[in-house]
């Protein structure tokens, strides 16, 4: 599980329709159904009812609130690296070491 499939289910969860979904999420369409297909493959159940408007199954409304916590968590885990950002390097950063070498 990824996520951002979390991340859209939520976003779907609340548009109720997989296009204004994407839009939100700023991504095409098929991201969003082929994340969502992938994480139903995972859990090994039907997220949402593909009708219109969009409807959460029974499944996806026993774990609306995990998500929504699981979403809350890693918004809060990446406000505290936003912390220590400032005195560490970011991923990708490279810091340059200055040394000597008595000869």
């Amino acid at each position: 599980m990824e996520l951002q499939q979390v991340r859209y289910f939520l976003a779907v969860a609340e548009e109720r329709n997989f296009k204004r979904a994407a839009e939100k999420c700023g991504v095409r369409q098929p991201s969003v159904s082929n994340a969502i297909r992938r994480l139903e493959s995972h859990l090994g159940g039907e997220l949402f009812l593909r009708e219109r408007p969009v409807q959460l199954s029974k499944l996806g409304v026993a774990l609306l609130p995990i998500f929504v916590r699981i979403n809350e968590l890693a918004k809060n885990a990446q406000k505290i690296a936003v912390g220590y950002s400032r005195r560490r390097p970011r991923p990708g950063q490279r810091l340059l070491v200055v040394g000597s070498v008595r000869s």
